[in-house]
């Protein structure tokens, strides 16, 4: 397999980052009223997640055409950037300076487990309390 160009790689990206933002935007809002109404908030914290854990798992099995489609899209582009994760990572390596290495410098530690983790099961929480 020949290594992608610079100029098809920001094409083939320019194009992925617009399916998913129009992924995004094409998704089916729920109102906070219908949420509010199919949520239980009587129970506590880990029942709640057990229940929203077997939600999660069986309703694969009632989604309908453009769910399975949604979700074919994004398997198939973590797929394809998994495929491709060796030359992206050479890719961006060779575009590499200063200025990305401070942003790297700063982004990083919040990709750890120490910060990532207490901080989506505090949004979990949260979102259990609202």
């Amino acid at each position: 397999m020949e290594p992608i160009s610079n100029k098809s790689f920001f094409t083939l990206t320019t194009k992925l980052v617009a399916l998913v933002f129009l992924l995004l935007l094409s998704a089916n809002p729920v109102s906070a009223a219908e949420l509010k109404n199919s949520v239980e908030t009587s129970n506590p914290p880990v029942k709640q997640f057990l229940s929203d854990f077997r939600e999660l798992t069986l309703s694969p099995l009632h989604w309908e055409k453009k769910q399975w489609l949604t979700a074919s899209l994004v398997l198939g582009t973590t797929v394809m950037l998994y495929n491709n994760d060796a030359k992206l990572f050479a890719l961006v390596q060779e575009q590499r300076n200063e200025a990305w290495d401070l942003v790297s410098t700063v982004v990083q530690p919040l990709g750890n487990g120490l910060y990532l983790l207490p901080s989506l099961a505090g949004l979990y929480l949260y979102g259990c309390s609202a």
